[in-house]
């Protein structure tokens, strides 16, 4: 279709954006690696091109082009998540010096704060309710047949004496997403869900512990975080490197990540 309609007129930037996406989705990576090469030449100001762009580059194992094609959808428009998300993760695969990763993490928290409303009644000065069980909430687009899926389960089937409520950002629901859906107090399908809302929920939750299961892999929602809707906010297991977000306040680590790591960490 989009083939059809470049031929008729080949000046229309959305269809080769659109083009290359489809031909990645049916494993045409050639074919779009192309289309968002001639889409980025038409619009060079659109970060979707550059977004794309960088996407096709790392998984082709193109490191050096991903983060220059990352970095220019950034550029362009500082609010682009998907491009922070993609710089940073593809970054752990690509030699640079750490103090470069933790300074584009660190450009990720500041946009994120920028467009957070974190209400007072959402920092940690709320103080727990103990007269029942610590309320954690788990947020994730990996509750199915996943690795990080694989070690929390059974994590959470021990852990008594806690309410876990898991925030899903997932739309592939399998026997796992079952198995995590009868461990959980709570259960929220959050795809598509707008940040202040799903803060509102959480909030609404009254979640004590608020821990992020994906970091700045696919599917996250750490722009969320940034609403500071839990007293406790930590980072843990899906992601190793920083979040760049001052609102999480801890990270869960063994020592094999190394006390001189410390000073790249938010």
């Amino acid at each position: 279709m989009y083939q059809a309609s470049l031929a008729i007129n080949p000046k229309q930037p959305l269809a080769y954006a659109n083009l290359g996406s489809t031909a990645w989705d049916i494993g045409q990576w050639e074919m779009a690696i192309w289309a968002y090469q001639r889409g980025a030449e038409l619009a060079p100001d659109m970060p979707e091109m550059h977004l794309g762009l960088g996407t096709l580059f790392a998984h082709g194992g193109a490191y050096g082009k991903a983060m220059e094609a990352l970095r220019k959808a950034i550029e362009i428009d500082s609010g682009c998540f998907n491009a922070h998300h993609n710089l940073l993760t593809f970054g752990n695969y690509f030699p640079m010096p750490p103090e470069q990763r933790f300074a584009d993490a660190e450009r990720f928290g500041a946009e994120a704060k920028k467009r957070a409303v974190p209400f007072p009644s959402r920092g940690r000065d709320v103080g727990i309710d103990r007269e029942r069980p610590l309320r954690v909430g788990l947020v994730s687009a990996d509750l199915r047949r996943h690795p990080v899926a694989y070690f929390l389960l059974g994590v959470l089937r021990e852990m008594q004496g806690f309410d876990f409520f898991a925030y899903s950002n997932h739309q592939r629901p399998d026997s796992f997403t079952d198995q995590f859906k009868s461990a959980c107090f709570g259960w929220r399908d959050v795809l598509g869900m707008p940040d202040r809302e799903l803060a509102d929920n959480i909030q609404r939750d009254r979640i004590d512990i608020l821990i992020d299961l994906s970091g700045h892999t696919a599917g996250t929602r750490l722009p969320v975080f940034a609403w500071k809707p839990a007293p406790i906010q930590i980072s843990w297991l899906g992601y190793f490197a920083s979040t760049g977000l001052d609102e999480m306040d801890f990270l869960i680590a063994d020592r094999s990540l190394g006390v001189e790591e410390e000073q790249f960490f938010t």
